[in-house]
Order: C-alpha cells, then sequence, then structure tokens
C-alpha cells in the first residue's frame, strides 16, 4: 500500500513541477495511477486518507464513519498484521481454497459502496490476505447486486 501512495504523490509532485506557471493555484489536477483517477487541489496539494482498520476484527463500523463522517478521496484497510494472517491461513486451512481472506470487509463494502459511489471515494484495503482474486470477485458480486459501477482490481503472487 505504501508504494501505491509514493508513487501516487511523485506523481502528483510531477504533475505540480510541469504545470505552467500561469496555471491558477486553485486549478484541480488530476492524476491517473493505475487505473484509479485522483484528483488534487494544486493550492494545498490535499489528497485526503482515511484508514478504517488495522487488523482483522477491528471497529466494524470505522469504514461506514469515516465514509459518512468527513471529506475524504481515499479509503483504506490494512488487514496484514501477523495476528490476521495467521486467523486467514487458518480459514483457507478449514474452509478451502477461495476462502483466505477477510470476510469482515464485504460487510464494510457492503454499507459504503454506494455512498463512496455518489462521492468518488476510491477504496484500497488489503483485505484480500491470501487469496486477494476471491476477495475481488466477491466485492465484484457485491457491487453488482448493489448496481454499483466501481472498478475491482487486485495484486497476486506477492505473498
Amino acid at each position: 500500500f505504501l508504494s501505491i501512495v509514493e508513487e501516487l504523490l511523485s506523481e502528483i509532485t510531477r504533475k505540480l513541477l510541469l504545470s505552467s506557471p500561469h496555471e491558477s493555484a486553485n486549478s484541480l489536477t488530476s492524476v491517473i495511477l493505475n487505473g484509479i483517477k485522483f484528483k488534487t487541489l494544486m493550492e494545498n496539494n490535499l489528497i485526503i486518507l482515511a484508514n478504517c482498520s488495522g487488523f482483522y476484527g477491528d471497529k466494524l463500523s470505522a469504514a461506514k464513519d469515516l465514509v459518512e463522517g468527513g471529506p475524504i478521496d481515499v479509503l483504506t484497510g490494512d488487514y496484514l498484521a501477523e495476528l490476521t494472517m495467521t486467523i486467514l491461513y487458518g480459514q483457507k486451512l478449514q474452509r478451502g481454497e477461495d476462502k483466505g481472506y477477510v470476510g469482515t470487509f464485504l460487510k464494510q463494502v457492503k454499507e459504503i459502496a454506494k455512498t463512496c459511489d455518489e462521492k468518488n471515494i476510491k477504496i484500497v484495503p488489503n483485505a484480500g490476505g491470501l487469496n486477494p482474486k476471491s476477495m475481488a470477485s466477491e466485492i465484484q458480486k457485491l457491487l453488482e447486486e448493489q448496481a454499483v459501477e466501481m472498478k475491482v482490481a487486485y495484486i497476486e503472487e506477492d505473498d
């Protein structure tokens, strides 16, 4: 996740440095990174990130609280704590190869998907754990059920 943020900040900085001095200090710059469009006000170079978790079992309402509670651009979720990975490994062993992701994150997405789509909030979690492909598939199904059109992507072979 940190590499994505670093790349994003690097791209924003590059765009700011290459922008014309005649552009307004308040102009809106768009940055496209890995297919995700980010916008930043050049005036304060601000992208608001909000993190809704630190481990499996963290406050379930945190995602909804953050999305509804204030202006944010990106909602993140960190689920790769050592204890979480141990739990996910046990799930995969007991429940099958298609498991191994943070199931409670699906509940969170179900609550916030429409609002995030309406507010153009990007969701960037690492809730896929040991099976990001299955998590992405479940997220896609959930979005389709709610008639929400958001892009779903995942990274494999990073374990």
